[in-house]
């Protein structure tokens, strides 16, 4: 996954473009500030939102189930281990 400084010299060469992931703790945000409801996300069509915090980004998201399954088995055991 690119990071931020990698995206800026990106920037820099006219004519590339990239896709990036946002991080689960950036997700939580956006959900956070209504930017965007969970609940209109399907596992097959990409939605695009707008969100202030990512001025002009292009930000498409949709639900990922396995993902999504593997998050809740980590969360299961750390309730486990605590």
């Amino acid at each position: 996954m690119l990071t931020q400084p990698q995206t800026d010299k990106l920037k820099d060469r006219s004519g590339l473009g990239w896709i990036t992931a946002l991080t689960n703790r950036a997700i939580r945000k956006l959900a956070a500030r209504d930017d965007l409801q969970l609940s209109l996300l399907d596992e097959r069509n990409p939605v695009e939102i707008t969100s202030a915090g990512y001025p002009k980004k292009r930000l498409m998201v949709c639900y990922n189930p396995l993902l999504a399954g593997e998050r809740a088995q980590a969360q299961s055991a750390g309730n486990c281990l605590a």
